[in-house]
């Protein structure tokens, strides 16, 4: 397996997702074309890193895939990508600080822990975006979660959160961190799959806490009665485990404040496409 660190810039460092459905739209389209091959990734305001695994042949056809998927989706478009082969171990464990820090990095307001573009609630089991795999301890075997919530500054011992904690949230703020969960919204317009899904583990968890369908119908965009009927019916466990880890997330990063660590920009011309894709060699 070859492994990759590929970045996109915009043309002119414009930003490329700026509005928030926009960002989550295009996480979802990264999973669908690349989510079994990315490793790691950031999507910052006018970049985009993945980190890839996969076999050396498929690689120019995902990138032009990765390409098509950000410039469809983007406010401006994408230059090429640039090209840097992860050789060593210790390359690749650096990388996972690098994405895990990028708003930090480049002086953002969003915190690294929480933003929408960064892989950490991903990584934690605190987001779940279908095809996404990030199968980081298989790339990089030894590596220990405790390295990523050290990159955050978060301590590792978060435990999901309870009843209490999710009603504590409100019925509106509940369905807003269900949409944020599963990478759907913001909001709870139309009927696609992953909307209904999260309708469905949105009544779930609102009823099982304590809510009346009345409280979490408008925020869910439909009836009472159809929350009471969405509720009754079967959903994955691991959506509600992953809404109960996220409450944790917020409930733990809420309060701080993290300075930015602001870095000097490289020059345009670094991310032209690379000649040479490279060999990886052994990482585990």
């Amino acid at each position: 397996m070859k492994i990759v660190h590929r970045t996109w810039a915009t043309e002119g460092r414009q930003p490329a997702f700026p509005a928030e459905e926009a960002r989550r739209r295009v996480l979802r389209a990264l999973a669908s074309v690349a989510g079994g091959a990315i490793v790691l990734f950031a999507v910052v305001d006018d970049h985009v890193h993945l980190v890839l695994s996969l076999p050396p042949s498929p690689l120019h056809r995902l990138q032009a895939s990765i390409t098509k998927v950000l410039n469809h989706r983007s406010a401006v478009r994408f230059s090429p990508p640039f090209l840097r082969p992860v050789v060593t171990r210790t390359h690749l464990e650096s990388l996972v600080g690098y994405c895990l820090n990028q708003t930090r990095h480049h002086g953002l307001a969003e915190d690294p822990a929480m933003a929408t573009g960064s892989c950490f609630a991903d990584l934690i089991g605190a987001r779940r975006i279908p095809g996404l795999a990030l199968p980081l301890p298989a790339v990089l075997p030894r590596f220990q979660m405790a390295t990523a919530f050290a990159a955050v500054d978060l301590p590792v011992d978060l435990q999901a959160a309870d009843a209490g904690a999710l009603r504590h949230l409100g019925a509106a703020r509940l369905a807003e961190v269900v949409a944020e969960t599963l990478c759907v919204g913001p909001g709870f317009s139309g009927n696609a799959a992953r909307v209904a899904e999260a309708r469905r583990v949105a009544a779930r968890l609102a009823i099982d806490v304590g809510f009346r369908p009345r409280d979490i119908a408008e925020p869910l965009e439909v009836t009472p009665i159809a929350v009471a009927r969405l509720a009754n019916r079967p959903v994955e466990e691991a959506d509600l485990r992953s809404v109960r880890e996220r409450v944790a997330l917020l409930a733990a990063v809420s309060g701080r404040r993290l300075s930015p660590e602001l870095v000097r920009e490289r020059p345009p011309l670094a991310y032209r496409v690379g000649e040479s894709v490279g060999e990886s060699v052994g990482l585990a």
